[in-house]
């Protein structure tokens, strides 16, 4: 028998192990998240009340586990969210998260017009998770993933009018890949929307994962593939580093900005890929005045560009495919629609389809469904074992309509795109 004095003992250490609750609001003891920083545990939860503002320049250094994260959740009073804005001091992100393995939910953070608020988030840890936040107005990067830091997946997260000049970005991904060799980042039902500079997705990842995102008004280009800065790795590292990437079912819209290609592969003079890109069933739209600026950019080294089942649209007008300065690599690719008299297309296409219009709903107000007899309606081939199938369409942002997620037919063929009628 165990005696009770052994028994309290064990119970009041385990007590004293279990996660906390921390709410935080003008009302409550905790008032801001700065409080609540340094006393967060792995499983902790901080309950954040709604329906309020909050100063930024937040330092989360603690890390949590795989098993037991460390949660910031927003909860939202009469349907609105936790605002965290600004940073009232020198230059910072307004929310910094130093440590591993948090995830913050239904949040907005804001640079709120304060110029020093040159980092919406900025993650230098691993295994981290935002989900349904959105990150808006930061005069800098939206989200950036340090050159030191691992894995960080977004799921239904909106990063809008973020950026300046050509090297901030809406989001930016680095990533210590000696560190963390299997590291991942992931965007999954996500918005990137207005850009006031830079891109509005570039990665370095060692891997990126794109699943049923809409990617539309860049100020330079929607999407970059590229490999580790050469200035954020080690000498011996970054010249060999493989920088994978898998694009599935994203809506990739250049509307505006800089006279620029829609998105670039392979490298950007400082860090270079070596690996696969592989798109599909994507769609993939240019604004007219942008037809000719070309879809892809080819840079620097990378192993094989590879494009499935995807719609390229101009506004009727034909498209340059490549920017292509004879670089060595693999080009793979079937079941993809173009524009009639489009150029420059990869050399390897295979059963490539043309005409003078794709059939869409309402190209006039960015419905890009496909129209019942539209030549994309089941015009998918049976995808290959070793390619992945699209579950879901990405969700359309509408004003009169609430965002949903609508499944694709999970056997059978498929429309080309990343829709169906």
């Amino acid at each position: 028998m165990i005696p009770r004095c052994l028994t309290w003992a064990f119970l009041l250490c385990a007590l004293s192990l279990a996660a906390a609750v921390y709410v935080v609001g003008p009302d409550q003891t905790h008032t801001n998240l700065q409080s609540i920083a340094p006393l967060l545990r792995p499983g902790d939860l901080v309950e954040l009340m709604g329906q309020a503002t909050y100063r930024g320049d937040v330092r989360f250094t603690a890390s949590g586990t795989a098993a037991q994260p460390i949660t910031i959740r927003g909860k939202p009073i009469v349907g609105r969210r936790p605002v965290i804005a600004g940073v009232q001091g020198a230059e910072a992100a307004v929310i910094r998260i130093s440590g591993d393995y948090y995830v913050l939910e239904d949040l907005e953070i804001t640079g709120g017009g304060d110029t020093n608020a040159t980092r919406g988030v900025r993650h230098v840890g691993h295994g981290s998770v935002l989900r349904r936040v959105a990150v808006y107005d930061v005069d800098g990067h939206g989200i950036l993933n340090s050159d030191a830091a691992g894995s960080l997946t977004l799921y239904q997260v909106t990063v809008a009018r973020c950026g300046r000049g050509e090297v901030y970005h809406q989001i930016y991904i680095g990533m210590d890949t000696l560190k963390y060799p299997d590291a991942v980042f992931r965007m999954e039902f996500c918005h990137v929307l207005e850009g006031r500079g830079g891109n509005n997705v570039k990665s370095r990842a060692r891997r990126t994962e794109l699943w049923y995102n809409w990617l539309e008004g860049a100020w330079g280009r929607e999407l970059e593939l590229l490999g580790p800065d050469r200035q954020g790795q080690p000498a011996s590292n970054a010249p060999t580093v493989r920088c994978d990437a898998l694009i599935v079912g994203n809506v990739l819209h250049k509307s505006r900005g800089v006279l620029a290609s829609a998105l670039r592969v392979g490298g950007d003079g400082s860090g270079t890929s070596h690996g696969r890109a592989q798109f599909i069933h994507n769609t993939f739209l240019m604004a007219p005045e942008f037809a000719r600026a070309g879809v892809f950019k080819l840079q620097d080294a990378f192993e094989a560009l590879e494009v499935y089942h995807g719609v390229f649209y101009a506004g009727g007008k034909p498209l340059r495919l490549l920017y292509d300065p004879g670089l060595s690599y693999r080009s793979e690719g079937a079941h993809n629609w173009v524009p009639r008299g489009s150029t420059h297309l990869p050399r390897h296409w295979q059963q490539t389809h043309t005409g003078p219009d794709p059939g869409f709903v309402q190209a006039a107000l960015q419905d890009w469904r496909p129209l019942p007899q539209s030549p994309l309606v089941k015009f998918g081939q049976t995808l290959e074992a070793s390619l992945p199938r699209p579950r879901f369409e990405p969700a359309r942002i509408l004003a009169t309509e609430k965002i949903s997620f609508r499944p694709r037919p999970a056997q059978g063929r498929l429309s080309l795109g990343a829709f169906e009628p």
